[in-house]
């Protein structure tokens, strides 16, 4: 499961990376500090989404603490 799930993620990172690569060479090739830090973020949005994910899933399997 850890390997499929590593796979996974390696996927959708580098499609991610590659379309904002892409549009940073359509918007004139430059290399600024927003095209190194939106490449930068498309390596890690993946991880960010899959973390609120389980912080979502796990809240819900935790006894409520109301009284």
């Amino acid at each position: 499961m850890a390997t499929i799930s590593i796979l996974l993620y390696i996927v959708i990172a580098a499609y991610s990376t590659r379309a904002t690569f892409r549009e940073g060479q359509t918007a004139g090739g430059r290399w600024t500090s927003a095209r190194v830090a939106g490449l930068t973020l498309s390596v890690f949005w993946p991880a960010l989404i899959a973390l609120i994910l389980a912080t979502v899933a796990f809240q819900g399997m935790l006894p409520s603490q109301r009284s």
